[in-house]
């Protein structure tokens, strides 16, 4: 269910499901958040794909899916399962890809591993532009490596973008943001 604040009320809307996005450096402040928006939503995402420059410096967003982050991204993915689990509430993560593809799909099998419901996965590194071609021969060889959903991200402008990257991918979902944004 969608709630939106409006002059200090929740207003609920039939529009489901819901999925809260958020962007956390540890594990407690990410369990901290799930359990405060449990309620009000279908499942949780941790957002590991920002690559804004802000996020970089705080240690959010694209910057735990660098190899030696790992350990943290894992243990907050840990620690954002726990806490969703007495609300049967779903976790997903994305992330953008590495520059190393072996380390990618490596990736994607330890947090399929830790049990989250299905990974979205942007076909750029943090360090490309908007620019760039996406890697969707990464993100096929990501969808075929794992058996959870897979969300493919990156250059989805129309729905004939996101035919053609499903076509190519495989994937079980499209990811649109700057698309939807600009048109």
């Amino acid at each position: 269910m969608e709630c939106h604040i409006q002059c200090g009320e929740l207003i609920f809307l039939d529009d489901t499901p819901l999925v809260a996005q958020f962007g956390a450096k540890n594990g407690q402040e990410f369990g901290r958040s799930i359990q405060f928006i449990a309620p009000y939503v279908d499942a949780v995402d941790l957002n590991c794909g920002c690559p804004q420059k802000w996020a970089l410096q705080a240690g959010i967003g694209a910057s735990l899916v660098d190899q030696e982050n790992w350990p943290r991204l894992l243990g907050i993915v840990q620690a954002g399962l726990q806490a969703a689990q007495p609300y049967c509430l779903p976790v997903s993560v994305k992330i953008r890809i590495l520059p190393c593809p072996r380390a990618t799909v490596e990736l994607a099998r330890r947090l399929e591993s830790l049990g989250v419901a299905w990974l979205t996965v942007h076909g750029r590194t943090k360090g490309m532009k908007p620019s760039d071609d996406p890697d969707f021969d990464l993100i096929r060889q990501v969808k075929e490596s794992i058996g959870i959903p897979v969300i493919a991200n990156g250059n989805v402008f129309s729905l004939a973008d996101a035919e053609a990257i499903q076509q190519t991918t495989g994937a079980n979902g499209i990811m649109a943001a700057r698309g939807l944004l600009e048109n």
